[in-house]
């Protein structure tokens, strides 16, 4: 048994540092595919549906806003009247 050596911590602390290192990956790698999924699950909201009336103005440096609108009636004539109030 002398010629054995039971122990022999330069091992030990390199398969401690491999295996920190494979950890830390499994948790980068776990953390981006999760984060991925929440957005295909969330998706891109690129709309904003308002009903009622806007009593006031607001200005944005940061968003582009795009809006359409729509009406509803039985006559052609009357739609289009709608759209221009």
């Amino acid at each position: 048994m002398e010629g054995v050596q039971l122990y022999e911590p330069k091992k030990k602390i390199q398969t401690w540092i491999i295996v920190a290192f494979l950890l830390a990956a499994a948790l980068i790698i776990s953390t981006s595919i999760a984060v991925s999924g929440f957005k295909a699950i969330k998706g891109d909201q690129h709309f904003l549906t308002v009903k009622g009336s806007a009593k006031q103005e607001i200005t944005s440096d940061f968003v582009v806003w795009t809006g359409s609108y729509r009406a509803q009636s039985w006559n052609l004539e009357d739609a289009y009247q709608n759209l221009k109030k």
